[in-house]
């Protein structure tokens, strides 16, 4: 069969030269850069060629320079924008480690993070080094000890884009979080399934990731975490400070295939260091002119409010009270339903 000829196909073609920015920055590993298979059928999938550049970040402030990681243990940075490279790998770098990512930090130049992981060499140690001086020296973020487990490696770093210091760690378990720029780790699993975490981003106060289970998260809202990650809570009770928030009447979305609208509420935090179940506890939430539109409370003799120790979260529906109605009332109300058809009450 001729296939036609398109516009395309017979146009002249332009084509821009391509600008070498480098030599080789890999181990240039021979034995790693061969079809592997037999004689009879290769592996074309390509996946066990190393010896590959597998990071590369632009510096947010200067464009010349740039930090190249590869797949077999090497890490360069030029920053005359690829006429000289130097060879910035830490001196404790597994053998032949894959640079998984490289994160540049938002707050200070110089400054970076680097995940590294050796699993396939059946090294499952979490590694992430920071450098402040652009390469010069390094520091291992994880000893296996202060919050992430020894056999939970690391595949992704990210530094909140507001808060300096506070690092986000995607690892082939789970979620781990830092509020004193790694010294130490806990958990940020939440309800996160325990699946590897392969990349992230901080956009608009929310945290968004990807799994290799092919699951796409957000955690809405990260003015919580930057609250705590100010706060000293010790033995002090701690009410943290409410997102802005707005009532409205607008629509959500139609059809079978639309997504969900954002939750319509005003979710407040707060903090309780010593809970103490012989106290009272209430909440109330007051309008513009001091008055009462929403009152809790733990000792509430037809629903109890429930709290506990530790982080609580309230979402309010910003409802007001609903009218008394009077006696014999007829209400009508007029609607209009997902099918069109129009339906009283």
């Amino acid at each position: 069969m001729e296939l036609p000829h398109s516009d395309f196909q017979t146009r002249p073609q332009r084509h821009l030269p391509y600008l070498q920015l480098s030599p080789d920055l890999t181990n240039d590993i021979d034995a790693y850069q061969d079809i592997p298979g037999g004689p009879i059928q290769h592996d074309a999938t390509g996946v066990e060629v190393y010896s590959s550049i597998f990071a590369f970040e632009e510096s947010p402030t200067d464009p010349n320079t740039l930090w190249a990681g590869s797949d077999d243990g090497k890490l360069h940075i030029t920053t005359d924008g690829g006429e000289n490279w130097n060879d910035i790998t830490p001196p404790s770098m597994p053998k032949e480690g894959t640079i998984n990512s490289i994160e540049l930090s938002p707050h200070e130049d110089g400054k970076a993070f680097i995940a590294v992981y050796r699993y396939r060499d059946g090294d499952f140690k979490p590694y992430i080094f920071q450098t402040n001086d652009h390469g010069i020296n390094w520091k291992l973020l994880t000893d296996g000890s202060n919050g992430i487990p020894a056999d939970h490696f690391v595949r992704v770093v990210r530094e909140d884009p507001k808060e300096k210091g506070l690092l986000y760690a995607g690892t082939e378990v789970c979620m781990y979080i830092s509020d004193d720029e790694g010294a130490s780790w806990q958990s940020f699993q939440l309800n996160l399934p325990h699946t590897p975490i392969t990349d992230m981003e901080i956009i608009q106060n929310d945290l968004i990731f990807i799994t290799q289970g092919r699951g796409f998260w957000i955690m809405d809202d990260l003015s919580p975490i930057y609250q705590l990650a100010a706060f000293d809570a010790g033995d002090k009770d701690h009410l943290l400070e409410v997102s802005d928030t707005y009532r409205s009447n607008f629509g959500g979305f139609w059809g079978n295939t639309a997504p969900d609208a954002a939750p319509y509420m005003a979710e407040v935090n707060f903090y309780l260091a010593n809970m103490d179940t012989s106290k009272t506890y209430t909440l109330e939430i007051w309008d513009g002119e001091g008055r009462s539109i929403k009152k809790l409370s733990t000792k509430d003799e037809k629903e109890p409010w429930k709290i506990g120790q530790g982080m609580n979260s309230f979402a309010w529906n910003l409802r007001y009270p609903a009218p008394e109605l009077l006696k014999d009332l007829v209400m009508m109300d007029m609607r209009y339903h997902g099918s069109g058809q129009r339906a009283a009450h």
